[in-house]
């Protein structure tokens, strides 16, 4: 074998063992990259779903908020409307108009937490708003119930008011009649017939008279009657509304505190899978 034969042979292997040499230092640069590529993906991952958690947890606050401030806002305005007794039509149209509005903000919330969840408070608004709006139906047609009482009372009134007093009756003069009444001839010396027609006469219209008022006063008894037990029934039924509200709102105050208090769990993209699945660290299984 001459030299130059074993110079070749041994240049290729030096040219193969660094190309090896090449080849390897070039997978461990990728492999590394690729780690590190996978590292970084997950950071901004995590970061991302940390900030979308954040950003959940503020709506959902503010959200809450707003349904609670217009709960007790609709809570305040029927208890108004209830007791206040408003001496015009004026402020209880203004007091209705507010409550609308309460409870306009109530649907509006109630319809946004549906959106943003959880499912647990999505059922407790609707189920608080759909009751509050019944309970506010039941109230409202109370108020115009009550109202065409007073208008059918006052129709009563004004027909007590057209009907005449009854006559003046000579009382003296009637007893004395009564106790001849026994004896014609003794009547006749006293009374001649025209005065004794007329005081029968005046004695029929003070009976009808008095038989209309008596009729109308048990009309007006009538109706009062109604009116007192519809409003002791109302005020019975509005008391323990009332009641139930101020539970249920202790019971979704409760909820509320419970799903903000609970930490988000964060999810990890799998890179090789190109899947969501719960962080380990967080001791979850992937999905």
């Amino acid at each position: 074998m001459s030299e130059t034969l074993v110079a070749l042979i041994a240049a290729s292997f030096g040219l193969i063992g660094t190309i090896v040499g090449s080849v390897a230092t070039a997978r461990a640069t990728k492999a590394g990259a690729n780690k590190s590529a996978e590292a970084m993906l997950t950071q901004v991952s995590d970061q991302a779903n940390n900030e979308h958690g954040h950003w959940l947890r503020q709506q959902r606050l503010t959200a809450y908020e707003i349904f609670l401030d217009a709960w007790d806002e609709c809570t305040r305005t029927r208890t108004m409307l209830a007791r206040s007794s408003p001496a015009t039509d004026e402020q209880c149209d203004s007091l209705r108009e507010e409550l609308r509005k309460a409870a306009s903000r109530m649907l509006e919330q109630s319809r946004r937490l549906s959106l943003l969840g959880p499912d647990k408070v999505t059922q407790a608004t609707a189920t608080i708003a759909k009751a509050t709006l019944a309970n506010i139906e039941r109230e409202d047609k109370f108020g115009r119930t009550t109202k065409e009482t007073l208008k059918r009372l006052k129709g009563q009134q004004e027909k007590l008011e057209e009907i005449p007093d009854p006559p003046t009756l000579d009382h003296e003069r009637i007893g004395d009649i009564l106790a001849s009444a026994h004896d014609i001839g003794e009547l006749k010396e006293k009374y001649t017939i025209d005065e004794l027609e007329e005081v029968v006469a005046r004695l029929e219209d003070a009976n009808m008279r008095i038989q209309k008022k008596g009729e109308v006063l048990y009309k007006i008894s009538e109706i009062g009657k109604e009116a007192h037990d519809r409003a002791q029934n109302f005020l019975m039924n509005f008391e323990r509304n009332i009641q139930v509200a101020e539970e249920s709102r202790e019971r979704f105050v409760r909820i509320v505190q419970d799903i903000l208090t609970r930490e988000p769990m964060p999810k990890r993209r799998d890179i090789h899978n190109d899947r969501y699945k719960a962080s380990p660290r967080w001791g979850g299984e992937s999905r």
